[in-house]
């Protein structure tokens, strides 16, 4: 179980994520009918993260990797439920 705290599965993580986010934001990737499900999974992450940096001790480097990831989950949050807006605003 420790390869899936390991730098290479978070870098990973972070580099999904953020591309995820990106074609989010410019191309509409993610349907209205998986934002739920998006939203639960950058849920979980952003919680996982946040158990991570506060009872994990690791490197500073890790940690930061891990505030990073925490950070990103959190503007996934934030971004689905603004697109959710802006969907119910058009409507």
């Amino acid at each position: 179980m420790h390869w899936l705290l390991s730098l290479p599965s978070l870098l990973g993580i972070g580099a999904t994520m953020a591309l995820l986010l990106w074609g989010q934001r410019r191309f509409g990737w993610i349907p209205a009918a998986a934002r739920p499900a998006a939203f639960v999974a950058f849920l979980l992450m952003a919680g996982a993260m946040l158990l991570l940096v506060t009872t994990l001790p690791a490197a500073p480097a890790m940690q930061g990797l891990r505030i990073v990831l925490l950070l990103l989950a959190l503007f996934g949050l934030v971004d689905l439920v603004r697109a959710k807006a802006r969907e119910r605003d058009r409507d």
